[in-house]
């Protein structure tokens, strides 16, 4: 399971699928990907950073770091979501402002996250791709798992932008 997340930290530029799972355990790939009117750093930070996802993910009920100093590559929290319980998340890569990767596990839910963010004329551009390795009986619901997680980031998305469209207008006034 660690060895494909750490390929894909390792070979970003290439893009090569992550890794989350054994071998014979192809995971449930989610992507989605928006536009937002706002500077790259802006929308990294709100993205990337798990203590900043309570400001808008209604799921995460809770977040505790676990190591020390400013987030970065080997930073670990623990988290609990609604549905999923507690969760560890840890950071493999962290390359402010363009591209983090986090791996989560929990008994219900492997997880893993990369997200990138790259400048473009108006904004930035954010690509997501989410990594699913549901065990025990949500196992089970794994095609419902995907479509639940595609339109939750949707939804998670479209209210980011909205957000921090908004705040950028607003430091323009």
């Amino acid at each position: 399971m660690l060895g494909g997340i750490k390929r894909r930290a390792e070979a970003v530029e290439t893009k090569d699928p992550v890794g989350i799972a054994p071998p014979h355990s192809a995971p449930a790939v989610v992507r989605n990907s928006i536009e937002i009117n706002c500077p790259a750093e802006v929308a990294f930070d709100c993205l990337s950073d798990l203590r900043r996802e309570l400001e808008w993910n209604e799921a995460l009920l809770e977040v505790e770091s676990l190591t020390e100093g400013p987030l970065r590559a080997g930073s670990t929290y623990r988290a609990r979501f609604k549905r999923v319980g507690d969760s560890v998340v840890e950071y493999l890569h962290y390359e402010r402002p363009r591209l983090w990767v986090t791996r989560s596990s929990s008994p219900r839910l492997g997880a893993g996250l990369v997200g990138e963010v790259r400048p473009t004329s108006q904004g930035c551009l954010v690509d997501l791709e989410t990594q699913l390795v549901p065990h025990g009986l949500l196992a089970l619901a794994r095609p419902l798992l995907v479509r639940f997680m595609a339109a939750s980031w949707k939804r998670h998305l479209a209210a980011i932008k909205s957000k921090l469209e908004r705040q950028a207008f607003m430091s323009m006034c």
